[in-house]
């Protein structure tokens, strides 16, 4: 990024996407009838969620394809 402003020589004046530093993210997300994510999935990463019956997350559960990951529970709501 060039810097052509003698006045102020830390301002951007120009700008080149190629190689840009922020990676493309293909992630999808599915929720639930109350509006939480029930699924998001991301680069053959998968994560399920799971709430009781007054919405409060219970369970996560993540997978590369078919191997599980990380199970985590979450108590007391």
């Amino acid at each position: 990024m060039p810097y052509s402003n003698s006045a102020k020589p830390y301002q951007v004046t120009m700008f080149s996407p190629e190689g840009s530093a922020v990676p493309l993210r293909n992630q999808s997300v599915a929720y639930t009838s109350f509006q939480r994510p029930s699924r998001v999935d991301e680069n053959g990463l998968s994560a399920s969620f799971t709430y009781n019956a007054a919405g409060d997350g219970v369970k996560m559960y993540v997978a590369n394809g078919t191997t599980p990951v990380l199970t985590r529970y979450y108590i007391g709501g």
